[in-house]
């Protein structure tokens, strides 16, 4: 199936592919994070290593409740904008869509220690957050007139590889994915099977002439449905919602107004569902059997994890304070549902016995598997102008090539992950201006490409630039915030063993997020 290259084309893996091949993507999306914070904190580009005395240090750098002197509790609403552009076989399309969601909510409980003494404990902080770290709404549509390749090839493609027969594909329509030669299903081939009897059953492909062994001709197994020349109108449209969410409960001290230290621990919750409906119409064909064809592809994953986090903050003047943080990786159990339905318009209806349309729908299948993200570590750097405000950046290291699928999966998706990603390297720079009780913020965030790009050109690097206010009373504060972020990702709807011929699209990401913070001390 040459996964290893369908994946460094892909952001998002083919319908086609329904949940095979997927893993060593999901590995890489539940590993990266985005801005994430009250508003505050998101408005200047999610810097937080060398920061505290904000309710995202419970899910930052712990060592920053440490500089807590009031007890606290705040919570972001926010809504989010995501705006695609899908270039494809010369045509482009625009889509895109919103959703509202909680960025941030949480509650911090100061205990500082009162009075001068002399003893250099001067008290700590626990606080609870909910986070959330990534955002997966998303959607994006590309459609253009192909006449060199059909979805059908690649289905002529894998079924002649299956070796399979008629009759093993000649199922009941409820028992699609279900009936599976046992060498095939031992092979790990049951995604592939079921894919050909979805396709045979609805006309996408018809065997050549049996030669009377129960197999078609050996010389060419299958033939596509929309013949050998033609013109097909495609056009799909990819759905995606859910985000990446995480509880931390964490405590930070502090050691004579100079050292913070912080612990946390994190239980990650993530939700990913994506519904793929990819149509081919047929405009011209030498062999023309059907009309047009829909294949949608429903598929969900839930999976809960557990990590750490240790932080520490030194202050050695009002001038300056410098951060480390570090969090240990991040230990899921993932449980993913999948099914998929075809849709095929019959032209030449002596082949179907007069039907006009044919509706197939797989078995839903589930599957458990565990998934353990890389480590990151965190330093950073903040320097304070008196009353005035402060600037402030962070440096992460994360090494998206050390993430690890469980057993219960094939030792070559851990290959793949080795082999197509890279460490990378994250910078966040942003700064608050402070007037009386008013607060103007700004910064930037980069998130390096976690490809290793030994196979395509494609810039993957993520930009956000971020800005927002507040106001800051004795008993309340409202903040703003805005994300910007940008990035480039691929997209092939099928491969092909002929690369050359394989199309592909190229989508622009721009998602825009407003945050509000409504906290309270007391």
């Amino acid at each position: 199936m040459q996964f290893k290259y369908i994946l460094l084309l892909t952001g998002i893996l083919s319908p086609v592919l329904a949940a095979y091949g997927q893993y060593a993507e999901d590995a890489l999306r539940y590993s990266q994070s985005s801005v994430f914070g009250s508003a505050r904190f998101q408005a200047m580009g999610g810097v937080n290593t060398a920061l505290g005395a904000d309710v995202s240090s419970v899910a930052g750098n712990p060592a920053g409740l440490g500089f807590f002197r009031k007890s606290e509790w705040s919570i972001s609403p926010a809504l989010g904008f995501a705006n695609t552009r899908a270039d494809y076989l010369g045509n482009s399309n625009q889509d895109g869509k919103s959703n509202f969601n909680i960025a941030n909510m949480g509650i911090v409980f100061a205990s500082p220690k009162a009075g001068v003494t002399g003893s250099a404990w001067r008290g700590g902080s626990f606080g609870i957050s909910f986070s959330r770290l990534n955002n997966f709404q998303n959607q994006f549509t590309y459609q253009g007139v192909n006449n060199q390749t059909s979805l059908t090839n690649f289905l002529v493609e894998q079924t002649d590889e299956l070796d399979i027969t008629e009759a093993e594909l000649q199922v009941d329509e409820d028992r699609i994915g279900l009936d599976i030669p046992a060498d095939l299903s031992n092979a790990g081939l049951t995604s592939d099977v079921t894919l050909a009897q979805l396709a045979y059953l609805g006309f996408l492909i018809d065997p050549l002439d049996d030669d009377g062994d129960g197999r078609p001709d050996p010389e060419n197994y299958y033939i596509s449905g929309v013949g050998d020349l033609f013109r097909v109108d495609q056009r799909e449209t990819v759905r995606t919602t859910g985000g990446h969410y995480q509880w931390n409960f964490s405590y930070g001290g502090n050691l004579n107004d100079k050292l913070y230290f912080g612990a946390s621990l994190g239980i990650a919750r993530l939700r990913y569902s994506s519904e793929k409906a990819f149509t081919e119409t047929v405009l011209e064909s030498d062999f023309q059997r059907i009309n047009n064809f829909t294949l949608t592809d429903f598929y969900d994953a839930s999976g809960t994890g557990f990590n750490g986090t240790l932080g520490i903050i030194y202050r050695p003047s009002d001038f300056v304070r410098f951060g480390v943080s570090a969090t240990t990786p991040t230990y899921y159990r993932i449980l993913e549902e999948s099914n998929t339905t075809l849709y095929t318009e019959i032209r030449d209806r002596s082949l179907s016995g007069g039907v006009p349309n044919i509706q197939l729908e797989t078995v839903p299948t589930d599957f458990n598997y565990t998934l353990t993200t890389p480590f990151k570590a965190s330093g950073g750097v903040a320097f304070f102008l008196g009353k005035s405000g402060f600037l402030s950046g962070d440096v992460e290291y994360i090494a998206y090539n050390d993430a690890k699928l469980g057993r219960e999966l094939d030792a070559g998706y851990n290959s793949d992950i080795r082999n197509n990603y890279q460490p990378t390297v994250n910078v966040r720079v942003g700064g608050e201006y402070r007037q009386d009780i008013y607060r103007v913020r700004g910064g930037f965030a980069y998130f390096g490409d976690p490809y290793d790009g030994t196979n395509d050109n494609l810039d993957r690097t993520r930009l956000a630039f971020t800005g927002g206010v507040g106001v800051r009373l004795p008993s309340f504060y409202v903040d703003l915030g805005v994300v910007h972020s940008r990035y480039n990702s691929g997209y092939m709807p099928y491969p092909l063993d002929d690369r050359s011929k394989e199309p592909s699209a190229t989508v622009r990401n721009a998602f825009t997020n407003a945050v509000v913070s409504f906290g309270t001390f007391f």
